[in-house]
Formats: structure tokens, sequence, C-alpha cells
């Protein structure tokens, strides 16, 4: 619940430090802090859409939520969807509204699984969550 309106606080503090030093806005979105705003709100929308088809078909297969796939082809396959899926929902709902570089979308589908396993084992090291990674 509060992943989408901490995304648009986010981006709105990325696009009020961009529109103040405008030297910063090369490779960046020409946008004012507001819309930057919006922006956000839409990237923390689609974050989480991106996950509703892996949770759908997860739930099929009588995969609880948070449980990794049964067996090791469909652990290996959960494992790396649940990744990915997340982002390559935000990159697309971002797409659709403000031109996306295809370097910024191997970027984050190469690196952002290590942030998001590396958030994940922080969160279990808090004791947020059950299980790490």
């Amino acid at each position: 619940m509060a992943l989408v309106p901490a995304t648009g606080c986010t981006f709105y503090l990325l696009g009020t430090l961009v529109h103040r030093n405008p030297e910063l806005l090369e490779g960046v979105w020409p946008l004012r802090p507001t819309a930057f705003g919006l922006l956000g709100l839409l990237a923390g929308l689609g974050f989480m859409l991106g996950e509703l088809p892996n949770s759908f078909i997860k739930r099929q297969m009588g995969i609880g939520p948070g449980e990794p796939g049964r067996g090791l082809a469909a652990k290996t396959v959960f494992t790396v969807v649940d990744r990915i899926d997340s982002m390559l929902g935000m990159l697309l709902v971002l797409s659709l509204a403000v031109p996306v570089p295809l370097r910024t979308w191997l970027y984050v589908i190469v690196v952002g699984p290590f942030i998001h396993w590396f958030f994940s084992y922080l969160l279990f090291l808090l004791k947020v969550k059950g299980r790490p990674g």
C-alpha cells in the first residue's frame, strides 16, 4: 500500500532536484516536479500490477504467497520471474507515459534483481519477511 505514494514522493523529490539543477537534466525527462511525482505514482502502480500475472499463475498451481515453486524447474522459473515481473510492469507503464531508452530497460532488468534480492534479504534480517530473498 505504501509503495505507490512512496514512489510518487521519491519521483517528486527527484524532479525537484533536477528542476533546481538543470545540469542534471541530461538523460532525464524534462518535466516539472509535479509531473515527476505523477510519473512516480504510475511507476509504483506499474510495479505492483506487474506482480499480478505471476501471482495469479502461482495461486492456480497451489503455491502460496511468498512460497517458491515446487520442484527445481518451477522454483528456478518462479524465482527469476519474481525478480523481474514488477520491474517489467513498471517499465511498461513508464514507457506508455514517457520515452524509456532500451539502455534503461536493460539496466533495470540486469541490475534490478540484485537490488530486489538485497532489500528482500535486508527485510528478512529485520524480521519483516519470513524468508530471505
